[in-house]
């Protein structure tokens, strides 16, 4: 049952729950999340970026997406991750996205309220939801921990979200509070209850971006702090990866269509394992 992301995250609010919102840049990893929420009946978010067109752009995705969503009955939607292209929003919405992330986190914080303002009006001609961003959160670039020192000056505050939040009218807020996209080569220092301060200032969901590879422990404190959307791709694409690994290390003849089927199955483990998490069921 397709639907937006506000009314998707209407759902984790009111169970106190977080949904995974999947970066599935081709086919097999969008297989692999479909078939993980189908078996534990979980609502579900397929996720596109522009840093993801190399693999499969825009336009070849959303088939994907719809192909594999035709039939299913748990709520899902279509998301638009990290972009500050207005043209690509637009587009995407045009494609049938559902919900769309403006990121003006880079850009000065009157900037990021102009045009946050911009697309929450273009979004609404689509019925579509908004996310923005607010605070910096670093990417591991896969293993250069020289990304990795943001400091904590520059995660969201909340004084300052509760006037984005106010100013934009966006549907739910990316906060910064020590997560990092792509590989963790540290452990993480999160600032947890910065959650809950926004959370107490704010009326909107909050996102959490950079889920891959944090603790279940931290994990369950964020969610229960007011985190309703975690962000999250690294680790199953890695999952993937392994499966096939393993897969070509143990087989002296390899045919492309089982490193597919294997590379699935691991998506697929690691997403049913990730669903689990956040949905607070036993792992």
């Amino acid at each position: 049952m397709e639907t937006t992301l506000k009314e998707l995250l209407k759902i984790a609010e009111a169970k106190n729950i977080a949904f995974a919102s999947f970066n599935a840049p081709n086919y097999e990893s969008a297989l692999a999340v479909v078939e993980a929420a189908e078996e534990l009946q979980v609502p579900f978010i397929l996720s596109h970026g522009p840093g993801h067109d190399k693999y499969t752009d825009i336009t070849r995705v959303m088939d994907i997406y719809k192909s594999l969503t035709k039939h299913v009955k748990v709520p899902f939607c279509f998301h638009l991750d990290h972009t500050s292209d207005l043209d690509y929003i637009e587009k995407a919405l045009k494609l049938g996205f559902t919900s769309v992330m403006y990121d003006g986190s880079h850009e000065s914080y009157e900037e990021n309220v102009k045009n946050t303002i911009k697309v929450v009006e273009m979004a609404k001609q689509y019925g579509a939801s908004v996310e923005a961003e607010l605070g910096t959160i670093a990417s591991s670039s896969y293993g250069n921990s020289e990304t990795l020192l943001v400091s904590s000056s520059e995660y969201t505050d909340s004084n300052q979200a509760k006037d984005f939040v106010e100013r934009t009218g966006i549907d739910m807020l990316a906060i910064a509070i020590g997560t990092v996209h792509g590989v963790y080569t540290t452990k993480p220092i999160l600032d947890l209850n910065r959650i809950k301060l926004i959370r107490e200032v704010v009326d909107v969901p909050l996102v959490l971006h950079g889920g891959s590879g944090i603790e279940n422990e931290d994990i369950q404190i964020a969610i229960d702090n007011g985190i309703r959307k975690i962000n999250y791709y690294t680790y199953m694409t890695l999952a993937g990866g392994e499966a096939v690994q393993r897969f070509v290390n143990n087989h002296e003849k390899i045919f492309f269509h089982d490193i597919s089927l294997i590379a699935i199955e691991g998506m697929k483990q690691d997403a049913l394992r990730t669903m689990k998490m956040f949905t607070k069921r036993d792992i």
